[in-house]
């Protein structure tokens, strides 16, 4: 028995396709051809289906197909590193290395100032009586410190203002025994000072 063919008309419709690119797909052997003109219907729709499978995988492509991916990649990557390059040339975009630093200055210089805090705050709490009095005068120094923390410079080529406080020993001893010490321990492991 004889297969059913159905002419270029019928197949190209069938796989939504123009008629000359229904042929060009034939002489690329995609598409198996049963006579001239007539092709057979289970042949034609499984060989197409997997023409467009080993496209969408990438086995098969066309070689300027393939170049041209090629190209769209190498071309979004130059634009990619450009961008970082000028990102850097703006001071937008910073080595980890400089942004590491910077938050161990701070973390450090937040520590040193949080424990010199108790130290200048016992001679002006001794007399007062009241605990409104003591919360008001610790949030003022607390206060003051945080807003002496958001002005220091971190960049690490200058020393930030609290660590060269005239008359305050405590920020500078504070800092020197923060860089020899973990950030972060307990309370009640911290030395006691003389």
């Amino acid at each position: 028995m004889a297969t059913q063919t159905y002419p270029v008309a019928v197949i190209s419709k069938l796989l939504d396709l123009s008629p000359r690119r229904v042929y060009q797909l034939a002489n690329e052997g995609v598409i198996p051809r049963a006579e001239k003109g007539r092709y057979e219907l289970v042949p034609a729709v499984r060989g197409y289906i997997r023409y467009l499978r080993d496209r969408a995988i990438g086995v098969g492509a066309l070689p300027e197909d393939a170049a041209r991916a090629c190209r769209a990649r190498l071309i979004k990557a130059q634009a990619e590193a450009q961008e970082m390059e000028n990102e850097k040339v703006r001071g937008e975009l910073i080595p980890q290395a400089v942004v590491g630093r910077a938050w161990g200055e701070m973390a450090m210089a937040f520590r040193a100032r949080s424990l010199s805090i108790p130290k200048k705050a016992s001679p002006q709490v001794v007399g007062v009586n009241s605990i409104s009095e003591i919360e008001g005068i610790l949030e003022q120094m607390t206060m003051e410190a945080l807003d002496e923390l958001s002005r220091a410079d971190y960049s690490g080529s200058a020393q930030s203002d609290f660590e060269t406080e005239e008359g305050d020993g405590v920020a500078g001893e504070a800092a020197s025994e923060a860089e020899r010490q973990p950030v972060g321990r307990s309370v009640s492991k911290v030395k006691p000072r003389k």
